[in-house]
């Protein structure tokens, strides 16, 4: 005789899909999807009230410099379904080891769900340079005199939309 499995009660907050593919100030190319997960990892669809945030746990630019920004990070998103996909997290300064903290905030998730299961960590990341967005001096002009060059030479940088420097840019051109 057959029989029905049916999904558990909320035990946790899960990850259906991580964040990836980054570059310093664009939104990443793979947004993490969360959902309300059963004790077998299944998805619990009833939930359309939890609200959950997105927080940087581990800058790994080491100098507190770097900035997650997007919805979600400021004011929380909700679920629909039992699943919240986020659109345009994204992080301005490159480098490697960025773990995103995702909290639910409200709803039946962060009253049912307490501690450690009502938080998700994201495996840790890289965010790369991005194309060429602008460019800004390094060094600005000086000691100018008539008739000599000048004692500062100009030194201009290219850098992506995180303010990073494309030292892999070898095609753009700079006319003074």
């Amino acid at each position: 005789a057959g029989f029905n499995v049916s999904v558990g009660p909320a035990v946790r907050l899960g990850l259906r899909r991580e964040p990836g593919a980054a570059e310093g100030g664009l939104a990443f190319r793979a947004q993490p999807v969360l959902e309300v997960q059963d004790a077998g990892g299944n998805r619990v669809d009833g939930d359309n009230a939890t609200t959950v945030t997105a927080a940087l746990l581990v800058d790994a630019a080491a100098e507190g410099n770097a900035t997650l920004s997007g919805a979600g990070v400021v004011s929380p998103l909700t679920m629909v379904r039992g699943a919240v996909s986020f659109r345009d997290l994204a992080i301005n300064v490159r480098g490697v080891g960025y773990v995103i903290r995702f909290a639910a905030q409200a709803g039946p998730v962060a009253r049912n769900v307490t501690g450690a299961a009502a938080l998700v960590d994201s495996p840790p990341f890289t965010v790369g340079t991005g194309p060429t967005a602008a460019m800004r001096f390094a060094q600005a002009v000086g000691g100018a005199r008539g008739g000599i060059p000048f004692e500062w030479q100009p030194v201009i940088e290219l850098v992506d939309a995180g303010g990073n420097v494309n030292e892999q840019d070898n095609h753009s051109t700079v006319t003074v």
